[in-house]
């Protein structure tokens, strides 16, 4: 309280001369002192609703008693010092009312240490209000997101066991809503554009929302809110499509408007027994749905949990598989179309796990490429293709072409390189034994830096191939400066081509292009007679697929090796006409 201000003192007191005497003690007080006097509980009653500094109370009113007058002050929520004075209550009477939450209990014989008990039971409320004043700031510091206003994570898992257990489950979810392009927009307009977003989406949430919901910022964009529906299942992702329509409007920051892309990921609260992590993990999964799919949300389902879960396990199985040699190879023929001869062979990397069995490369490749394993993984895979290479060699077999898929960060390795001439080296083979085949999509992530790389490779004699085409974005200016030697046309055109003419029409173009820039063209997935007769009336140079041969293991491919030396001695190419001594 400032000096300035009066003292507001209420009087509880029946006596008029006992009134005037307590004023009286205020005479020479520091303070103006502006009083009031009651003697009614319900002129006390009245008089609770306007703030008062301090109350003091005669002990002996005659309507009501001063510890009901200290109670209907607490009840009140006021925080104003509450002093009794009397001319006959005992010590033990004192104490109760001061145990009971009276400031001070006073003497009518003793009325000189009013003023300073008063001073004393103010000083004790300012320090007490001081002390939650700092204990409300540490909890925001705590529980509160500054940028936002919105409770933080933690208070948001305190609150939501709270909301449950009040009756928050059965038709109840929780929303996850990631704000995308926030790095984007940091790194273009500055972070108080990214904080002045953050505090637009969340007013807006706490509008579209409906009343009651718990709504919370974990940062990064992301926020999390749970809230009652009682509509259908169709009808609740209806309201939530409509939120996230509403969500996405241009934002006006610093006088520009500012596009986000929202992604919500739902589920349902099922009962009041379900762990909070597991709610958000599911939130969160269906929220990665939707972003893979492309859309503005999605809600869980079991399935996903199921796939979510494998794929933590594949993750995890994952990082010792290749100390516990569990990887192997499979080698899947390629056919000149010419002469119905095998021509060379694709290595394909399968995975045995002793826990998860047989994990399709799908669900394995994806994981590998993510965590960075790749390298390690794809740089065995090129030692086991020479050192299999030799084997077939020194065998007396035909030494054919093998090729390797090659990923963009095994690309961004600075060792690829110097691990693919060390393969070759130590096998003692020429450079032109081992192909490297590339997606499209890779090639075009960083295309510089991957132009360079391949041109070492193809210097150093090793074949290049632009696997997978048509399905990424590479311009004929690029294709021309690549140093590959074939081109692979994606399986999805080849399926397609009995029923489909456009498929027909890009397969055909895409081998005139390739034959016009003077590239060998191999098509994959051939799996019918079909395919191979429209093949072979275009032109195409080779194909693959299980009109020919599944990938076999590599005892599997031993035999056609000899029965094609066997067939035709000079089918089983040289050394020599690789044109590249040995590495």
């Amino acid at each position: 309280m400032k000096a300035q201000e009066a003292l507001r003192l209420l009087l509880l007191e029946d006596s008029a001369d006992d009134a005037a005497l307590l004023q009286r003690q205020f005479a020479g007080y520091a303070r103006r002192v502006v009083s009031a006097v009651e003697s009614t509980r319900d002129g006390y009653l009245a008089a609770l609703e306007q703030d008062w500094d301090v109350i003091v109370a005669d002990c002996m009113l005659p309507q009501f008693g001063v510890a009901e007058a200290l109670t209907l002050l607490q009840r009140s929520g006021r925080d104003c010092p509450f002093i009794a004075v009397s001319g006959a209550v005992g010590e033990e009477a004192a104490v109760a009312l001061m145990r009971g939450g009276a400031a001070d209990c006073i003497s009518k014989a003793n009325l000189a240490r009013l003023g300073p008990a008063v001073d004393s039971a103010l000083q004790a409320r300012d320090n007490r209000r001081a002390r939650h004043a700092a204990e409300q700031a540490l909890e925001r510091m705590a529980f509160y997101d500054e940028v936002s206003g919105l409770p933080n994570q933690r208070y948001f898992s305190r609150e939501l066991s709270r909301w449950v257990d009040a009756g928050g489950a059965g038709a109840a979810h929780l929303m996850c809503v990631g704000v995308e392009r926030l790095p984007a927009i940091a790194a273009t307009l500055g972070r108080q554009s990214v904080d002045g977003i953050v505090r637009e989406v969340a007013a807006r949430l706490q509008r579209l929302l409906p009343c009651g919901a718990l709504l919370s910022y974990s940062g990064c964009g992301d926020f999390v809110a749970v809230f009652r529906s009682h509509a259908t299942a169709d009808h609740a992702a209806a309201e939530v499509q409509s939120l996230m329509r509403r969500l996405a409007v241009p934002y006006e920051i610093r006088q520009r408007e500012i596009f986000i892309n929202p992604v919500a990921g739902i589920c349902a609260i099922d009962n009041a027994d379900e762990p909070i992590d597991d709610l958000l993990r599911r939130a969160m999964a269906a929220q990665g749905q939707a972003r893979e799919r492309g859309e503005s949300m999605a809600f869980f389902d079991h399935q996903v949990e199921q796939a979510m879960l494998r794929r933590l396990s594949i993750s995890q199985r994952l990082r010792g598989a290749l100390q516990r040699q569990d990887f192997s190879l499979r080698y899947q023929p390629k056919v000149n179309l010419a002469t119905g001869r095998i021509c060379g062979m694709e290595a394909l990397l399968r995975w045995n796990d002793k826990e998860l069995g047989a994990v399709p490369p799908d669900q394995f490749i994806a994981l590998a490429e993510e965590s960075g394993g790749i390298v390690d993984v794809g740089a065995w895979v090129i030692r086991e293709v020479c050192r299999q290479l030799r084997r077939w060699r020194d065998a007396d077999l035909p030494l054919l072409r093998v090729a390797v898929n090659v990923s963009v960060r095994q690309l961004r390795d600075p060792l690829f390189a110097t691990t693919v001439r060390q393969a070759l080296h130590d096998a003692q083979l020429p450079a032109a034994a081992l192909e490297l085949e590339l997606t499209e999509s890779d090639i075009m992530t960083d295309t510089e830096t991957a132009i360079a790389l391949l041109a070492d490779l193809r210097a150093l004699g090793v074949i290049i191939t632009v696997d997978d085409f048509g399905t990424g974005y590479s311009s004929l200016s690029y294709l021309k400066r690549l140093p590959i030697s074939t081109l692979k046309i994606d399986r999805s055109f080849i399926v397609d081509m009995v029923d489909d003419a456009d498929s027909r029409a890009i397969v055909e173009a895409v081998v005139a292009l390739a034959h016009s820039l003077r590239l060998t063209v191999v098509a994959e997935g051939v799996e019918e007679q079909a395919h191979l007769t429209f093949l072979r009336d275009i032109d195409c140079d080779e194909a693959q697929g299980y009109l020919f041969s599944r990938p076999l293991p590599v005892e599997g491919i031993a035999p056609l090796l000899a029965a094609l030396a066997a067939v035709d001695d000079a089918y089983a190419v040289p050394e020599a006409e690789f044109g590249i001594e040995s590495v």
